[in-house]
């Protein structure tokens, strides 16, 4: 509940808006807005196109931030 309640009040280009939160049988799950390409990691992994990997670094790093 924690990291909910912070990620609750982020607001940067970098990071992504928490839409809400679900129970489901005791277990509580994040709702932020879906990727269509997954997660960076993945996006880097599956994609065809040539990946700026620093670059997508420095968005997660700032987004750390």
């Amino acid at each position: 509940m924690q990291e909910v309640e912070m990620w609750r009040n982020l607001q940067h280009r970098n990071v992504h808006r928490l839409y809400g939160i679900v129970y489901v049988a005791n277990q509580i799950y994040s709702v932020s807005p879906w990727m269509k390409r997954g997660n960076a990691r993945d996006y880097i992994k599956l994609t065809d196109e040539i990946v700026d990997r620093l670059a997508i670094l420095r968005d997660v790093a700032s987004g750390l931030e």
